[in-house]
């Protein structure tokens, strides 16, 4: 199984409360998810409070590409700029799919996030 992990990119991804169709997340599965052959996107947000767009933008990106299988991930994360919290969290995602080959395309969030 070939699985893609990416942050949501709030400041991206969205344009006046709407999912942005030129954002990185929509422009991904436009332009690359198909060509890459991936089997499934893990969707990460940081926060439980932000459920409602990482619902907004699986709603919009199944709806437009239906045959992608998209999964949201929300972590509860204290400190955006903690490393060893972040890097631990998503260690464990990680190791649920070590099964497969795993893409990670960590560029949206903070500079701790992308690391």
């Amino acid at each position: 199984m070939k699985i893609l992990i990416s942050w949501i990119a709030y400041n991206n991804d969205f344009q006046e409360g709407q999912v942005n169709p030129s954002g990185p997340t929509f422009n991904y599965h436009s332009y690359f998810f198909e060509e890459e052959s991936y089997d499934k996107h893990i969707l990460l947000a940081a926060k439980e409070t932000e459920n409602i767009p990482i619902t907004r933008l699986q709603n919009k990106l199944n709806s437009d590409f239906p045959k992608h299988n998209i999964e949201p991930k929300i972590i509860s994360i204290d400190d955006p700029i903690d490393l060893k919290e972040i890097k631990t969290k998503v260690e464990q995602i990680i190791l649920e799919y070590s099964d497969g080959e795993i893409d990670i395309f960590f560029s949206p969030g903070t500079s701790a996030m992308q690391l």
